[in-house]
């Protein structure tokens, strides 16, 4: 609710971006953890970083598409995509801990980040 607040208020774009930075960052913090507190505090501003990522993400498909059609296919999409990434989630992190590491299930959300915030900043439509 905060993070749609938020976007409400600062810009959707902004705060998912944003979002996406806060989410990143602690992910490498907490791949570089040198302690089981400091990892748990990592994964608190994590989860903060999520919060801003599902809402604005949201919102960003609304104004993306704006005719009814074409935002439920978006939103179905969104959806599904969320689905299947809950139920591999994990099982690829299962795979990667017994692979290479823990540490490994947070260096992987590094080049995600990267690729997700780029595009959305280039061509998402500012907030005014």
């Amino acid at each position: 609710m905060s993070g749609g607040a938020l976007g409400d208020r600062l810009g959707n774009r902004r705060i998912f971006c944003t979002g996406v930075v806060v989410f990143t960052v602690s992910s490498a913090a907490c791949a570089f953890a040198p302690s089981a507190p400091f990892l748990v505090a990592a994964r608190v501003v994590e989860g903060l970083g999520a919060a801003l990522i599902v809402p604005g993400s949201l919102a960003l498909l609304q104004q993306a598409y704006p005719a009814p059609a074409a935002r439920s296919r978006a939103f179905g999409v969104w959806g599904s995509i969320a689905g299947i990434a809950a139920s591999a989630g994990p099982l690829l992190g299962g795979l990667l801990v017994s692979a290479v590491g823990w540490r490994w299930v947070f260096l992987i959300n590094l080049p995600v980040g990267v690729a997700c915030s780029s595009p959305v900043w280039r061509c998402s439509p500012r907030w005014r």
